[in-house]
Formats: structure tokens, sequence, C-alpha cells
């Protein structure tokens, strides 16, 4: 984990079950830095479960990718998975590589985690098509997480 942003990286050590909203100042496990950048959001709110203390991988990617761009995101978390099945991918629930990324997590068995821009609720769900895929993440063990509260717009 030590290559995701600090902010991530509070967030995964922070998140547990459910819904629920986590604050994050002071947390026992958090570094220091996190404290100390001024972007840190204060609070995390999430539903699902994030395993703690695996390694994690975010893949991100064009909302409109080519079949090229479709194929290598494939061909990496497939590959992650042949390794191990000990790995975490981190997306942004967006269409496009982001959805490749999480459905190919997904199928592979491999845990994934949906970061949003928007509230984690139905009615605030940004994009509403990724819906199904938000609950399919949560249902094999992943999450989905916003600094955002529910009823928070898509950005």
């Amino acid at each position: 984990m030590q290559n995701l942003p600090i902010l991530l990286l509070s967030y995964i050590v922070c998140v547990n079950v459910g819904v629920h909203s986590h604050n994050l100042q002071k947390r026992r496990g958090i570094p220091a830095s996190a404290y100390r950048n001024r972007r840190c959001a204060g609070k995390l709110f999430a539903r699902g479960k994030i395993p703690a203390n695996i390694p994690a991988i975010a893949i991100v990617g064009s909302r409109k990718p080519t079949r090229y761009g479709i194929e290598a995101a494939e061909k990496i978390v497939r590959g992650l998975s042949e390794l191990t099945d000990d790995i975490l991918i981190v997306s942004g629930c967006a269409v496009g590589i982001d959805t490749v990324a999480h459905k190919t997590a997904l199928a592979y068995g491999l845990k994934t985690i949906g970061v949003l821009g928007s509230g984690i609720d139905r009615a605030a769900f940004f994009p509403q098509e990724n819906w199904g895929l938000a609950e399919k993440i949560t249902d094999n063990g992943g999450a989905v997480i916003s600094e955002y509260p529910e009823g928070a717009p898509g950005l």
C-alpha cells in the first residue's frame, strides 16, 4: 500500500464493516502526515468491508477506452490474480476503465474498492448505471467509499 495516495491509505486503514462514517483525525494506524494534509477529508463514508493489511493497486483510465485500453486493464488485473489472491484493486466506479478494473477483479476472485465522487447511497450514486456493480463489489467482500455524505450529488 506504500504507493497509494496518503488519503486513500488512511481510508483503507480505518474502515471496517457496513455503512458508516469514520472520523479520520488521530486514528491509530494512520500516518501523522495524513493529519497535516489540508486536502485530507475529515470523514469517510463507506458501504461494505475493506480488507486491512493487504497490498493494493489503483487502476484508473479513460471513460471512453479503446479496445487496447480495455484489454490492457483486463490483462493487468488477471496477471495480478495469477500472482496472488491477496491484493486489493482500487478504482473509481466510473464508466470505462474503472468498470473494467472492478469487473475483472470480481471475475478473478479479487477484492475491490470503488472510490466515489458522490454519496454512497443509491439516490446520489454516480454513475447510476454502475449501482449494480457497486452492489456486487460489496456482496463480494469489497467496499464503496466516499468523502461525501449520503445525498451528495456526483461531481
